[in-house]
């Protein structure tokens, strides 16, 4: 093992990837197919090879089951090469392949020599002895399954590693939670309910939390906690009560030896003797009777028996028509519905779950598929040879067509142990015995056309039955992480509704999304609306759409239909024939409805006035519904909804979207939600009969591709039609929406504005045909502002032009990164952020604390700052910036880091960084990186690495980036003469320069004079604006100051960049004062997520890192009184965001439903915040349990009770169940807290709900 301490490392890849080991692990046991072990290490090594091989570690979701030749055909180079090309052709992902430029174009080019530049991990590889003897070693095989079919690490002590090869290890860590219901922490102390009511395991026992607020205590062999819903015991004698839950009536169940007694809800099996079986979900009652082998009972549903010689009958039950199978021995020769899984021999399956009918032949050597979802637990018998032995089955099941079922036997049971050991075995190496796993597979297109094939390696495809098309399925095993952090080593698919992606079949209602971005910048009226679009036709040239044509576009080929695209199928399913007139009758309904006077009655506005009045005329979310609402029940026949509870569970999301945030998205799963799929009669084939599940399932995913469409095609395209939808300067992620009447006149007075500057030049139509085809056209908007409009410019395009355009703005951006390092003068007073300005304070406040003098304090804005900026200075300011480094050569290197935080999981950034020094492969850079400091107990995949930038090309691209910048504005065109775009990534950092170039040649010392920047500076564009200027000192004669010009008092809170600045003692607090009339809502991007409680606990841990900055938080730059208030004021707004979060919760789930999910949510905040307290203070003594110090944990843990008691209060029906732990910890603390040090928080606290925060709307 390399020096140095890999432990956390290690546990982060044993948490994304069920194999991991080291090279020399992996070489162990490896058997060639010649019979001879490989052997990795000799006894001549040098310690260098040997604790190289030893710092590989080889990371495989499956192990090597066919183990090649040892013979070494190919020499490293080659197999590098084919390996590389082999990898673009197929386009697979491959970090060595990441930069390599193979063109695809030379089909018969050499397959073993290289095509383009290789990147630095394939060089690190290609220039290696250390690989190239491991190469030869292994044979040519077994290096080119490495290369290709694993992910290498290597370890770069003293504490990170860096990927060599296989797909990116940040492809396996997702930002948002898993998709599983059920919630496995592990506790390493002991089960306690301790003072704050937080429920604590011990022993080395197992959690149990479930979403419905369910918890399970699993001591050993012992369950000794109670849950909601079924719970098995492996054995001996336990009573168990159930409490209620998920609509399950309280019950008991007790379970003596082999013999369960008791009744229950749903499918109960006893491993022996006799068995009832109680209703339960909309179950008849029934009994089965369970005797040895044999089963003589009768039960509803599915039925399976893993073993011996059994006649089953199937009792008629949820719908399904009375049926008969037949088992024996491995052989199932019956015909039923749903999937049907053997561990052993062949299998027939008819359809089931929304697939068409259909066969499928299953081997021992298939692997159970894996879907997380709820869960249910049964135990069965499992016979072979004549002996019996107990099988746990755990089903778990999500939405009507993913199921899951994982057989848990005994290892002596041939047909379970080869998978069950296959599958158990590499986990308990790294998660330890008995920790439990968590399987998850996605399946990518489950549809009624498909079905799950074998390629007989254990991986399990989707098929089209259609085409004969596969698609693969991820499946990924993976031990369950603890609850607080948001680790998945699964990559969920999503995308949009079926009709708009084409993706037929389409995806699960979970992995389908509508988003808020598709309501944007629209406001172009009827025209392009999607029903009054024309269907080009190859035959007939375009026509009018008819009711046909609509039910393809939906639930077919979606909207490449109305390009031509081919019809699939010919002939439209026969229950797919009653909708085509209901579309008719919505077209005929469309044609006729007056959009424009129900538009002026709803939404009434005025087309004409100056700005000022025209901008607050936006209409209100719930104006917008009540528009589209009146014209749904005006266009959609009432056969469509089937009843008036799915047309007002409809209208009800419909409201709920309208009134999200820009990023926010809805998920189909969501628009379902509570729908009666049965009311719906144009889903039926039979008017009568029963309903079994396979038709259930696919009649809601017809019907959910329905409601898709008609939010996302027609509800959307109706608001874009109608509206021009756009976020608004000030107002967070609050969307505005304006009658594009409105619009049209506002953006016509912004740009006559825009152009009496003399900023731009408007382009003759000759001008404009005789541009270089070179040319990248930006475009030009305006985003509202309270007194304004700001206009954005950037350059949108994905031709290769554009790209390239893109990229020579990063790489301008990167030099001139560079300059500003090496000399931060350039920048002049410039601070870019929070750290910045704690680091220029700290350099000036202690000697402020020690001898106070009079501070004066001025804050200044400039009218248009990248606006103005004239080209012939930006020319000269950059030009002098690169003088220096026109014949330098620049490096340019992109990695991915990922890495564990504490309180968040596993965690990913991406960074871009170039530099000046001589290029280092990665195993250097990373040294170079710890070194620093900047790098620790992460994992490192470099993305690109580029040497060829010159100092005099960037200058040369600036230069013609400023002269021919052309800026297009519906259909006319202009040529900016002033200003850059702000739009621009690199503009930031070019205005900066200009104003520190200002600063250094006209301020180099304080003017006793004065007045400057208020007089303007003309050649450098510096317009001040004085309604904006503040000032703590008077700027005239006789104490009076310029007309606009805000005077406050020498001592004050001075308002500067969202911060309040104490012009006495320098203490810093955060202004709440941009929070004022708007809803927190707007300020957090919810969206729909898998895991909505983790979701919410992990946004608000990210929020509260970002909100705790040593900038308020400093003892040695604020006082005690300064740190206690800021800490208060940040708990209270946190508490809002708590409400906002808990408001938006998906599915209607409360608070109330799992309180003690977010009671411990709020402990583990209060804790996270002690934290980073702690952090911002190192080298001070803040406190113990002692309560000696000067900022206890209980006092932080105070705070937060005070504050949430305060929000949460106000809606005391939803948060009945938080109120009184919360007043209990209170008084407790209280109790603790005596004296100077509970004043001293009752003191941040006064008053309860501070001024700037009465505005603040939850």
């Amino acid at each position: 093992m390399p020096s140095g301490d890999m432990t956390r490392v290690l546990g982060i890849l044993s948490s994304l990837y069920p194999h991991v080991e080291t090279l020399e692990e992996f070489a162990d046991h490896t058997v060639f197919r010649e019979g001879q072990r490989a052997v990795l290490i000799e006894p001549t090594d040098t310690t260098r090879f040997i604790s190289f091989v030893r710092g590989v570690f080889v990371c495989t979701d499956k192990t090597l089951q066919d183990v090649p030749s040892c013979n070494q055909i190919s020499t490293v180079p080659e197999l590098l090469a084919f390996v590389l090309n082999n990898t673009k052709r197929k386009k697979k992902r491959n970090v060595l392949a990441h930069g390599y430029g193979y063109t695809f174009q030379d089909r018969d080019a050499d397959q073993f020599k290289f095509h383009g530049e290789i990147t630095q991990s394939a060089a690190y590889i290609h220039g290696s002895d250390l690989w190239k003897r491991i190469c030869q070693r292994l044979g040519t095989d077994v290096s080119k399954y490495l290369l290709e079919s694993c992910s290498l690490f290597v370890t770069v002590p003293p504490s990170s590693a860096f990927q060599v090869c296989g797909v990116p290890v940040y492809d396996r860590v997702s930002m948002s939670t898993g998709i599983s219901r059920f919630h496995l922490g592990y506790k390493r102390n002991g089960t306690t309910r301790n003072s704050r009511g937080r429920s604590e395991v011990r022993n080395g026992g197992w959690e149990f939390q479930r979403s419905g607020g369910r918890k399970r205590r699993w001591d050993g062999g012992r369950d000794t906690g109670k849950r909601k819903g079924e719970e098995v015991s492996l054995g001996g004698k336990r009573e168990r009560e159930e409490v209620e839950g998920d609509g399950c009536l309280p019950g008991k169940r007790r379970w003596d030896g082999g013999r369960d007694t008791g009744k229950r809800k749903g499918e109960e099996v006893s491993l022996g003797g006799e068995r009832e079986e109680v209703e339960g979900d909309g179950c008849l009652p029934g009994k089965r009777r369970w005797d040895g082998g044999r089963d003589t009972g009768k039960r509803k549903g599915e039925e399976v028996s893993l073993g011996g010689k059994r006649e089953r009958e199937e009792v008629e039950g949820d719908g399904c028509l009375p049926g008969k199978g037949r088992w024996d021995g491995g052989r199932d020769t019956g015909k039923r519905k749903g999937e049907e899984v053997s561990l052993g021999g062949k299998r027939e399956e008819v359809e089931g779950d929304g697939y068409l009918p259909g066969k499928r032949r299953c081997t021992q050597r298939e692997a159970p598929t894996v879907s997380s979802g709820t869960s249910d637990r049964k135990h069965r018998t499992l016979e072979t040879n004549g002996v019996k032995r107990p099988v746990e089955v755990i089903s778990l099941t999500k939405g009507p067509t993913q199921s899951l079922q994982v057989f848990n036997g005994s290892s002596n049971v041939e047909p379970v142990s080869a998978e069950m050991e296959r599958l158990r075995k590499p986990m308990e190496q790294l998660s330890g015995p008995g920790r439990p796993l968590e399987a998850v597979m996605v399946t990518i297109a489950p549809a009624e056309s498909s079905k799950q094939v074998s390629d007989g390696t254990g991986n399990i495809e989707q098929m089209s039955m259609k085409t004969g098309h596969r698609r693969p399925a991820a499946v990924v095993q993976r031990p369950v992480e603890e609850q607080s952090g948001p680790v998945s080593a699964t990559v969920h698919v999503e995308g949009g509704p079926s009709w708009r992606t084409g993706s037929f079949p389409p995806l699960s209602h979970s992995q389908s999304f509508i988003r808020t971005l598709g309501m944007l910048y629209g406001g172009r009226g009827m025209r392009r609306f999607l029903l009054n679009r024309k269907r080009k036709s190859r035959d007939e040239g375009p026509r009018r759409l008819q009711g046909r044509d609509l039910v393809r576009l939906v639930f077919f080929e979606g909207v490449a239909y109305l390009n031509g695209a081919e019809r699939k199928p010919e002939r439209l399913p026969r229950r797919f024939f009653t909708l085509v007139p209901l579309f008719c009758q919505l077209l005929r309904r469309h044609r006729r409805c007056p959009y424009s006077k129900i538009l002026q009655r709803v939404c009434p506005a005025v087309g004409q006035g100056d700005m000022a009045s025209l901008l607050p005329q936006h209409s209100a979310p719930h104006r917008v519904y009540l528009f589209v609402r009146e014209c749904l029940n005006a266009v959609v026949p009432s056969e469509f909804w089937g009843s008036d509870h799915n047309r007002f569970k409809f209208l009800s999301a419909v409201r709920n979207f309208l009134s999200m945030g820009k990023f926010e998205r809805m998920s189909l799963a969501e628009l379902m939600w509570k729908m009666k799929v049965n009311d719906c009669d144009w889903l039926k084939i039979s008017k009568t009969g029963r309903c079994p599940p396979s038709e259930l399932s696919y009649r809601t995913r017809v019907l959910g591709q329905l409601l898709a469409w008609l939010l996302d095609g027609y509800v959307l395209g109706l608001v874009r039609a109608m509206f021009y939808v756009t976020e608004s300067m000030g107002q967070k992620n609050a969307l505005r929406f304006y009658r594009y009447q409105v619009w049209a006149k506002l953006q016509e007075l912004a740009l006559s504005g825009h152009l009496s500057k003399g900023q731009m030049s408007e382009l003759t139509l000759a001008q404009v045909t005789s541009l270089p085809k070179t040319t990248v056209i930006s475009r030009l908007r305006f985003i509202p502002k309270t007194e304004g409009m700001r206009p954005i410019t950037r350059v949108i395009g994905a031709d290769a032009k554009t790209r390239l355009f893109q990229t020579r703005v990063k790489e301008l951006l990167d030099v001139l990164g560079v300059c500003v390092r090496s000399s931060p003068s350039l920048l002049g007073s410039t601070v870019w952020g929070l750290t910045d300005i704690h680091r220029v304070l700290s350099s000036i406040t202690p000697a402020q604390k020690d001898k106070p003098q009079p501070l004066y304090f001025v804050k200044v804005d400039v009218s248009g700052a990248y606006d103005s900026l004239p080209h012939t200075r930006l020319l000269e300011v950059i030009g002098q910036v690169l003088s220096h480094v026109q014949e330098e050569l620049f490096s340019v290197r992109c990695y991915a880091k990922v890495w564990a935080d504490t309180h968040e999981g596993l965690k990913k950034t991406f960074v871009r960084q170039a530099d000046t020094v001589a290029s280092t492969n990665m195993k250097g850079f990373v040294m170079a990186l710890q070194r620093e400091g900047k790098v620790h107990d992460a994992i490192l995949v470099e993305q690109h690495f580029s040497t060829d930038i010159h100092g005099k090309d960037v200058l040369e691209f600036f230069t013609q980036m400023l002269s021919s910048c052309v800026v297009q504005f519906g259909k006319k065109s202009f040529r900016q003469c002033q200003g850059i775009p702000q739009g621009s990534v690199a503009s930031s950092l070019l205005c900066c320069l200009c104003y520190g170039h200002m600063e250094n040649l006209l301020f180099p010392n304080v003017s006793q004079r004065g007045g400057t920047l208020m007089a303007g500076v003309p050649q450098y564009g510096c317009v001040v604006n004085p309604q904006k200027v503040a000032v703590n000192f008077p700027l005239g004669e006789g104490g009076s100051c310029p007309a606009g010009v805000r005077l406050l008092p020498l001592h004050c809170l001075f308002p500067w960049c969202g911060l309040l600045l104490n012009t006495h003692t320098l203490d810093v607090h955060n202004n709440y004062g941009s929070y004022a009339g708007l809803s927190l809502r707007y300020s957090l991007t919810l969206g729909s997520a898998h895991c909505a409680g983790q979701q919410m606990k992990r946004k608000l841990m990210s929020i509260l890192r970002f909100k705790c900055h040593a900038l308020f938080l400093d003892l040695k730059t604020n006082s005690l009184e300064a740190v206690y208030s800021n800490i208060y004021k940040l708990v209270l707004l946190h508490a809002f965001r708590f409400h906002a979060c808990a408001q938006s919760l998906p599915f209607g789930q409360k608070v109330g439903g799992n309180h003690s999910y977010f009671l411990n949510l709020i402990w583990d905040l209060a804790e996270y915040t002690n934290q980073l307290v702690r952090l911002c203070n190192k080298g001070l003594s803040l406190g113990c349990k002692a309560l000696t110090g000067s900022l206890q944990y209980e006092a932080v843990e105070l705070i937060y009770c005070l504050a949430f008691l305060l929000v949460l209060s106000r809606h005391r029906p939803l948060y009945y169940h938080l109120l009184a732990p919360l007043r209990t910890r209170k008084r407790k603390l209280e109790g603790k807290l005596v004296g100077l040090r509970l004043a001293r928080i009752r003191q941040a606290a006064t008053p309860k709900m501070p001024e700037d925060f009465k505005a603040i709307r939850a």
